[in-house]
């Protein structure tokens, strides 16, 4: 069971590393089967449904991010464990967005599935 200190630091953790300049770091946190789940991706690759799976795809889509919104940063404002998930409720400054995470872990600590809702 996930303690609120321990998710905090994992979502401090998943903040940091996206806001670094390379990419394989963050890539690093998650599970090579990663899916990913976001209102983002569903408004930039129409036929994903949003939906993104495999950490090497997931890499992709967040290079093409990077690309299309090369100064944001996602800033943290807090985080809550429910259920032995990370909820992170963070801003996206570049976007000038509110977005919410819900970060699931396998037994390894790796982020198997995320749930992006950008506001």
């Amino acid at each position: 069971m996930l303690t609120q200190n321990e998710a905090y630091s994992i979502g401090q953790n998943w903040i940091d590393k996206w806001n670094e300049t390379h990419l394989t770091d963050y890539c690093s946190l998650y599970d090579d089967d990663a899916e990913e789940l976001s209102s983002l991706a569903n408004r930039l690759i129409r036929i994903s449904n949003g939906h993104i799976k495999g950490k090497n795809i997931l890499f992709c889509y967040w290079q093409l991010l990077r690309a299309i919104f090369p100064d944001n940063k996602y800033v943290l404002q807090h985080v809550n464990v429910h259920n032995d998930e990370v909820i992170v409720f963070f801003t996206m400054n570049g976007l000038n967005a509110n977005a919410i995470a819900k970060l699931s872990l396998n037994d390894q600590g790796k982020i198997e599935k995320i749930i992006i809702c950008h506001v």
